[in-house]
């Protein structure tokens, strides 16, 4: 809860902080396995990495032409 309160406080929408939350509790994911487990739509997914890649809370790197997303 406390973890949602600081989130909620930097600007984090309910959505981003699911999908932020979700990358924490991995070590990377690409953009159709956090769409599958944060039960939002791909489009939502892609347009929140990239939200949260611009504000500098994800570290993206390219593996075999894929992007991979870090926390």
């Amino acid at each position: 809860k406390e973890v949602a309160e600081l989130l909620n406080s930097i600007g984090l929408s309910e959505n981003e902080q699911r999908v932020y939350l979700q990358l924490l509790r991995g070590t990377e994911g690409t953009l159709t396995p956090l769409a599958h487990t944060t039960r939002l739509p791909l489009t939502t997914v892609q347009s929140i990495l990239e939200r949260l890649a611009t504000r500098g809370l994800l570290q993206v790197s390219t593996r075999k032409s894929r992007k991979m997303y870090s926390a």
